[in-house]
């Protein structure tokens, strides 16, 4: 897949109510919808555009509880078959401001882009991630975060067409860089750091791990998030971080916890749950940061970037010994949580620092940024550098090994402590206008909300991604 949403937000300065050229087009013979072409050789692609639309309205609003699309003012939803900023691929873009002002949520209609080159075979599964993005302009349409609107798209595609499994490279990006976390996209990594990486798309393991925890793998559980999302103006709470706690019945730091500690195992057959199976293409496995070994600790990890909020940092241990000490350095004001689960599937959580590590053997280990107790979802995320000890403990008590960071909450910015790009680290053969899968934005002030939110808000307080 390829995404059109940098260029477009660079190139896009038209008023409200543009749309890409339309020669001729197709009605569906009974929704609301017009697919719209320049060339009639793309009728064809219309039929298949149509006919995925129908099916994709069916399961995502009829089955799994999606608001309508909200139609536009000939009251229908247009779909166009074009070259016009799709760079190949596709987007969805928004128009005007709230469309209905007393319905408790801010939702706008919106219009479908389709490239003609699309590959034949991947032609439906853009069409469905599209459609999802379509019923999320008209639930919450300044929803600033990119991750939960591409991996609630992603998971839709699954939910929608038979045997999909496409997408198992996305799943495996998204795991080799837990440290960016559930808030931080491929925006970010790319202008920041140098990386490539589809870490949005990728993250709809995270969409199937609550739908499949909490809905019984029904699908509703992408609806049921958005439902949490939306809000009656422009302030955006409650945020992503606020409906993910609402949807599991808790927080979302504990949320997290539990999604870390599937991530730690996704991977291995026996120890990850019955339904990975269905969706696994055999790319998923979350990537440690380190392997220790007992005859080699104590030893020290430190990510190279730091942790975003949300982010964690996984270390696997070969053969653990008892009495494992875990401490840490640079937390700050940050809270952190610890998540190791064993070779039986056993899963230890703890909050306390230094944190002592009561299972021995084979263990995947996992530290989570929490972030400050203060820490919003729509805050500037910053990386906290973080230094992790791995020890056997003494003979004094795990509280007195003093290498826990127990100063005061320490505010400063750390942006110094980011190593600049190493060159190395970019992908020559790829380039900043093909990244991710697609491109979600709105016209008017949807396209400026799409440039200053989705892909700059959280370096509005500095040059790199934080923890407030």
């Amino acid at each position: 897949m390829k995404c059109a949403t940098a260029i477009v937000a660079m190139h896009m300065t038209v008023a409200d109510g543009w749309r890409p050229e339309s020669r001729t087009y197709v009605d569906h013979d009974s929704l609301p919808v017009r697919c719209h072409m320049v060339d009639e050789d793309h009728a064809e692609l219309c039929t298949v555009a149509l006919e995925t639309i129908e099916l994709s309205w069916s399961v995502q609003v009829g089955e799994l509880g999606f608001a309508d699309p909200i139609l536009d003012d000939d009251d229908r939803f247009d779909v166009y078959v074009t070259t016009e900023w799709t760079e190949g691929g596709a987007y969805v873009a928004g128009e005007g401001g709230d469309a209905i002002e007393d319905d408790g949520r801010m939702g706008q209609p919106s219009y479908m882009a389709l490239d003609p080159t699309i590959p034949e075979d991947e032609f439906a599964s853009y069409v469905a991630h599209e459609f999802n993005h379509v019923v999320q302009y008209s639930m919450d349409f300044i929803e600033p975060t990119l991750p939960v609107w591409e991996a609630t798209a992603t998971a839709a595609e699954a939910w929608t067409l038979d045997d999909y499994k496409i997408w198992g490279d996305w799943v495996a990006d998204f795991q080799a860089y837990p440290w960016m976390g559930i808030l931080g996209d491929s925006y970010i990594m790319w202008d920041d750091y140098g990386i490539w990486s589809y870490h949005e798309y990728g993250a709809g393991i995270w969409i199937l791990h609550l739908d499949e925890t909490y809905y019984a793998g029904t699908g509703e559980g992408g609806a049921e998030l958005w439902w949490a999302l939306v809000q009656n103006s422009r302030v955006n709470e409650p945020d992503v971080l606020d409906a993910w706690g609402e949807v599991t019945g808790g927080s979302w730091q504990d949320a997290l916890t539990e999604f870390v500690a599937f991530n730690l195992i996704s991977h291995d057959a026996d120890r990850r749950p019955a339904w990975v199976e269905a969706q696994d293409d055999g790319e998923w496995g979350s990537v440690p940061m380190e392997t220790l070994q007992s005859d080699a600790l104590p030893a020290t990890v430190v990510p190279e970037w730091g942790v975003a909020p949300t982010g964690w940092v996984h270390v696997e241990l070969s053969d653990a010994p008892e009495d494992l000490i875990v401490s840490v350095e640079g937390q700050g004001s940050a809270s952190l949580a610890l998540v190791s689960v064993d070779a039986a599937g056993s899963v230890h959580v703890t909050t306390t620092w230094p944190a002592q590590i009561e299972q021995t053997g084979a263990l995947d280990v996992a530290v989570i940024n929490l972030g400050a107790p203060e820490f919003d979802a729509d805050d500037a995320l910053i990386m906290r550098p973080l230094e992790l000890t791995f020890e056997v403990a003494s003979d004094d008590e795990p509280g007195d090994t003093g290498d826990a960071d127990t100063a005061e909450p320490d505010d400063s910015d750390h942006s110094d402590d980011i190593v600049d790009d190493d060159s190395d680290s970019v992908n020559p053969e790829r380039n900043d206008t093909d990244k991710g899968g697609c491109s979600v934005t709105g016209s008017a002030a949807g396209w400026t909300i799409l440039a200053a939110a989705l892909m700059a808000m959280r370096r509005r307080e500095g040059a790199h991604p934080s923890e407030g």
